[in-house]
């Protein structure tokens, strides 16, 4: 089942950008560290089984996903995950992953790179999430852009402007992290110290008003 090797990887990443997320915030909790993994672990099910037009039923079986964009044929999909699979175990670039993909014949190569870069931005700012969440330390969140003429402004750059936000809330684009589109490049930050106390300042201010 191709489901299975993808699913380890995805995890792999997501746990690879919590575990980083942890040790800047200088958090070590092993309680903590598990949360982490096991969210990991639940989002690598579920979006591994989606890459490849699958879903898991009521029961926890792994079925066809009936949504048509999640559709593609057999063959596609099998040679996808082997790629997607391999360049996540391998740590290689979102650009040599999208060269793989490209050569399948299945996708443009722009397709194929917005379905290399998305993937691996994904899981890694899952993985921010998830131990910003379970830190018990980050009560804020900020979008961070590329910063170069390639962002969008419309999603992205809107949503950094409003930073920082509260960590359960989701972004004006209706994002709770990025990616806010394919292809997007942006990374969630925890917004702490000096910054995060003037959030808490400018939020008292509003409740007064």
């Amino acid at each position: 089942m191709l489901v299975d090797p993808t699913d380890a990887q995805l995890r792999k990443v997501m746990k690879s950008g919590g575990q980083r997320a942890l040790a800047t915030l200088g958090v070590d909790d092993r309680d903590i560290t598990d949360q982490v993994f096991k969210d990991a672990t639940d989002y690598a099910k579920v979006r591994s089984a989606e890459m490849v037009g699958m879903q898991y039923n009521d029961e926890g079986k792994l079925v066809r996903n009936p949504r048509s964009e999640m559709s593609i044929a057999e063959t596609t999909r099998d040679d996808i995950r082997r790629a997607v699979a391999k360049a996540l175990e391998d740590g290689v670039p979102a650009s040599e992953l999208a060269d793989t993909i490209a050569d399948l014949g299945a996708f443009s190569d722009s397709r194929a790179m917005m379905i290399a870069r998305t993937e691996m931005i994904a899981a890694n700012n899952k993985g921010h999430m998830a131990a910003f969440k379970n830190s018990g330390v980050v009560r804020y969140k900020a979008w961070s852009t590329a910063g170069d003429d390639d962002v969008d402004e419309e999603i992205c750059a809107a949503n950094e402007d409003e930073c920082p936000i509260p960590l359960d809330d989701e972004f004006q684009s209706g994002d709770s992290e990025p990616p806010g589109h394919p292809n997007c490049r942006c990374t969630l930050v925890a917004v702490v110290g000096a910054e995060a106390a003037e959030a808490d300042e400018a939020n008292d201010e509003e409740d007064e008003e």
